[in-house]
């Protein structure tokens, strides 16, 4: 796990290494919670978010307060379309998200609508450099990046459906050797 950093340092190589990270804003979700005391962050789930509406906005809105009942909530959701990328739990707080994982994983969904298959160039490189620093701030290995269905048996076994793993693998590599160049200490 990576040390505090100077944050001059920290902020460049995000600037150079990881540019998504800059365009991430923050939108406020009704449902969160501390996670317990001495919880540690030790698991990324991705999940993708088939929402039913063809607007990214409307299931933004719905994720920041679900009108229905339902009391879910995300740490970050991404979009198809580049910039589409927001923070909606802090990270040291627990999102309702993946049930029996939510006290020590971090949430990330990756929206589509039910017409659309596969993922955006955009959305592989906001989550490949999202994960990259998540794991590297809370030391978490690459095999604790799971999908939603790899453990939650009333979702599919593959969500999120369509996604590349392998690609995820190989821009994980990318970034690690371009974080390394700028300053090993960024490096996993």
């Amino acid at each position: 796990m990576a040390d505090r950093f100077d944050v001059p340092d920290e902020a460049q190589m995000i600037n150079e290494c990881l540019p998504a990270l800059a365009l991430v804003r923050m939108r406020n979700a009704k449902f969160k919670r501390p996670r317990p005391a001495g919880g540690k962050i030790t698991e990324i789930v991705l999940h993708d978010t088939d929402s039913g509406t063809t607007k990214y906005a409307n299931t933004v809105n719905y994720l920041a307060n679900p009108g229905d009942g339902r009391s879910v909530s995300i740490h970050y959701i991404i979009g198809r379309d580049a910039g589409e990328i927001l923070a909606m739990v802090p990270e040291e707080m627990v999102a309702n998200q993946a049930r029996s994982h939510n006290d020590y994983s971090i949430g990330i969904e990756l929206w589509r609508n039910h017409k659309q298959y596969g993922y955006t160039a955009w959305q592989y490189d906001a989550v490949s450099q999202l994960v990259f620093d998540i794991r590297r701030r809370h030391g978490i290995p690459r095999d604790n990046v799971v999908g939603h269905g790899s453990f939650e048996k009333s979702r599919p076994p593959q969500e999120p459906e369509g996604f590349e793993w392998s690609r995820l693998d190989d821009d994980l590599d990318r970034l690690q050797a371009r974080v390394k160049a700028f300053d090993p200490r960024f490096a996993l």
